[in-house]
């Protein structure tokens, strides 16, 4: 029996995403203060309102999915003999066995390579 295989989250990619999301959950909570402070222009009042909620709703939501994956020390994706556990996004498969995998390809992307699991 192989001993497991276990590929880590990129945590300086993750840091620098969470404070992004961080930053544009600032701003937005900044054009929420603005559009409740704006007098006499409705649509501006409106579309800063609109896009303050939109904003801080958004990238709340990935700063809540980001942050403990750049926290925590845990391997976004493990490889075993029975198959491999993917934790590598938000909507992550969990446990996929060998036999659900029909065709593992490899694709290009500038430098970077991505594997394909059909």
């Amino acid at each position: 029996m192989k001993p497991d295989i276990k590929i880590l989250f990129n945590r300086g990619k993750l840091l620098i995403y969470t404070f992004g999301a961080l930053a544009f959950v600032c701003a937005g909570v900044f054009f929420i203060y603005i559009g409740l402070m704006a007098k006499n222009q409705f649509f501006l009042r409106l579309f800063l309102l609109f896009l303050g909620v939109v904003s801080t709703s958004f990238f709340g939501l990935l700063l809540l999915i980001l942050l403990p994956k750049a926290i925590k020390n845990k391997a976004g994706l493990v490889i075993t003999d029975k198959g491999l556990y993917d934790y590598s996004s938000a909507i992550s498969a969990g446990f996929i066995t060998w036999t659900e995998i029909k065709k593992i390809s490899r694709s290009y992307s500038g430098a970077n390579f991505f594997s394909l699991l059909w």
